[in-house]
């Protein structure tokens, strides 16, 4: 009796390996996806939160109410900031909660 491995199973153990490695493919994709958008999502929270200090750190008199206008962090595309907008938005309100 021979030793090793006939031509159908060397086949059918690649074929199971290459179904294997296409699976983990997907997986880091869709890992890649995801850490993507948390940055994203992080870098935006960050930058949304200096804003928040930005106008907290103004006093009452230097408030402006109204919708302010959109505009963009950045106008380099090649700054990782291209792709984000601010806006503020200023309602006031007086003691009893209630919006001027």
């Amino acid at each position: 009796m021979k030793k090793g491995f006939t031509l159908v199973e060397a086949v059918v153990a690649i074929s199971i390996l290459g179904i294997g490695v296409l699976a983990l493919a997907g997986f880091f994709v869709a890992s890649a996806q995801t850490t993507r958008h948390a940055r994203q999502t992080t870098t935006a929270s960050n930058l949304a939160q200096g804003l928040i200090d930005q106008e907290t750190a103004k006093s009452y008199d230097e408030l402006t109410p109204g919708t302010g206008t959109k505009t963009k962090i950045s106008t380099d595309p090649a700054s990782p900031f291209y792709i984000y907008q601010q806006q503020v938005n200023i309602t006031l309100v007086d003691s009893n909660l209630a919006t001027a």
